[in-house]
């Protein structure tokens, strides 16, 4: 692949009141998969999404949103397996599901973890992730066609009136800055 940055007559805009200067200043992906793929057009997103139905000191679960597409012209068997590894490796979850999908079909499904006990909850103090794994396997060669991998971090939190800010059940200040009076202030605007 190759970017060519030549003055071109036909592709505006041509000149400006700013500095011309072309060239690529964004990180680039090329990204190459399978047939049988994480959705990567849902949103602009991986095709795969987690939430946290369910969160305490003692007990966590997770929910594993995919979205899955076949692009082949023949009907795919495969599995999805989830994977939720603490920060050593160790897998403390796992979600599993069994799937078919025709030539050209999309599937959105879910899965939801059984209960981790004990979690280890993300805090400013301690900044624990975990991380999920969720595997596209083909059911003939038992290869991975498709992985996607998010971190996870386990914390919940509320805002109170009286309490204030709280995260996992501790209280934390929240500091933010106020304008200084007059600084940058628009005509009739209360907060200057």
């Amino acid at each position: 692949m190759k970017v060519d940055n030549s003055v071109n007559s036909d592709l505006p805009p041509l000149s400006g009141d700013f500095t011309f200067s072309g060239g690529i200043y964004r990180d680039v992906y090329l990204v190459v998969s399978d047939q049988l793929h994480f959705d990567l057009l849902d949103y602009a997103s991986s095709g795969v999404y987690l939430e946290t139905p369910e969160i305490n000191a003692e007990n966590a679960r997770v929910k594993i949103r995919e979205s899955i597409l076949n692009e082949h012209s023949r009907r795919r068997d495969f599995d999805v397996v989830s994977l939720i590894k603490d920060a050593s490796g160790n897998v403390v979850g796992k979600g599993f599901s069994s799937m078919v999908l025709g030539p050209q079909e999309q599937t959105s499904f879910e899965q939801l973890s059984p209960r981790i006990s004990q979690p280890k909850l993300w805090s400013p103090e301690n900044p624990y992730l975990y991380s999920v794994s969720t595997q596209i396997i083909d059911k003939e060669s038992r290869k991975i066609i498709d992985e996607v991998v998010n971190p996870l971090g386990f914390r919940w939190f509320s805002f109170d009136s009286e309490e204030g800010f709280s995260l996992n059940g501790k209280a934390y200040k929240l500091i933010g800055s106020l304008r200084s009076p007059g600084a940058d202030c628009l005509g009739g605007d209360p907060y200057c």
